[in-house]
């Protein structure tokens, strides 16, 4: 099933914490809809971690 209330996520900033789908909801204060938790290509990972790590360098 594509439920995103069947699978397990792992909070990469919170110590590899596994947290179900509404506990996700709940880190982030808002709540989201099926095509959130959607896989993302490795290009599209590799964009976000870029973009984290410069919005780290501006506030550092």
């Amino acid at each position: 099933s594509d439920d995103i209330y069947n699978y397990v996520y792992i909070d990469t900033f919170g110590k590899g914490k596994q947290l179900a789908a509404k506990e996700c909801e709940n880190l982030i204060r808002h709540q989201v809809g099926a095509d959130y938790y959607s896989a993302i290509s490795t290009s599209e990972l590799l964009l976000r971690m870029v973009g984290n790590l410069l919005n780290i360098g501006k506030r550092g």
